[in-house]
């Protein structure tokens, strides 16, 4: 699930949440045991496939009673990528790759969907939707098979940038949520955000994002500090075993707010 909040002192762009697994509990009893072997008294004994073999498709019987098995086609390996666009004084871009467009008209504080690559080296180029064609940032981009990752678009008009944002997908225990925070304002000091009056980040500067850190389920009020000053709240509910990363970006039309 994916949420834009707008509150109050902030403009909370984006918490892109997704669910993760719950991990495992363990257990004393064997779950893929596999059954007996049945034998008959004219044909060959045939063990039932464990959960980690292929199952193939059986061929009529042959004269050696061999048995024939479909070769499954592996699915490819792949992994995704979602853009942010995070500079408030800059027009609307195109996301693209070597092979193709990747996002059209992303504009200010706007997210993309998860994009699906194959495992594999790219490098990613953003240019202006109604601009000359011009490449405004560029970066390489390694996609791991099952990697999430963000790239945001911050910096300034005169100096974008891309910065790549590794989402923790791990399975997720209990009744937490993990959560990562950007930071997308160009503060005097660097923020910091606390749960209650614990710190639950290190300072973060401008284009700095959060290690990831969990927050017990349910209704969450986290303060954004700067300098021990509170000028920001970002207040929702999270659900257990959800990944939320939050976006921290500045009013469009007075830069001086939080917005």
């Amino acid at each position: 699930m994916k949420k834009l909040i707008t509150i109050a002192a902030i403009l909370v762009l984006a918490i892109l949440a997704a669910c993760t697994p719950e991990a495992p509990l363990p257990t004393s009893v064997p779950t893929n045991t596999p059954p007996p072997p049945t034998a008959t008294s004219d044909a060959t004994p045939t063990l039932a496939p464990t959960a980690t073999e292929a199952r193939g498709i059986r061929s009529l019987p042959t004269q050696d009673t061999s048995i024939a098995t479909a070769t499954p086609t592996p699915e490819p390996a792949t992994g995704t990528v979602q853009f942010i666009h995070a500079i408030p004084d800059l027009l609307a871009v195109n996301y693209r790759i070597t092979e193709r467009t990747l996002a059209n008209s992303l504009s200010y504080s706007r997210y993309t969907l998860p994009i699906e690559l194959l495992t594999g080296q790219y490098t990613i180029e953003v240019l202006l939707t109604d601009g000359d064609g011009s490449v405004l940032a560029s970066q390489p981009l390694t996609i791991l098979d099952d990697q999430s990752v963000l790239m945001v678009l911050t910096g300034t008009a005169d100096a974008p940038r891309l910065v790549a944002i590794n989402e923790d997908t791990s399975p997720i225990a209990g009744n937490v949520s993990r959560v990562m925070v950007f930071n997308g304002i160009d503060t005097q000091f660097p923020l910091i955000i606390q749960n209650g009056n614990e710190p639950v980040t290190p300072s973060l500067p401008h284009t700095a994002s959060s290690p990831f850190f969990e927050v017990a389920a349910g209704d969450v009020s986290l303060n954004v500090m700067e300098a021990m000053t509170p000028v920001a709240l970002i207040s929702d509910q999270f659900r257990a075993r959800e990944l939320n990363s939050v976006f921290l970006l500045p009013n469009q039309e007075n830069p001086e707010e939080v917005d």
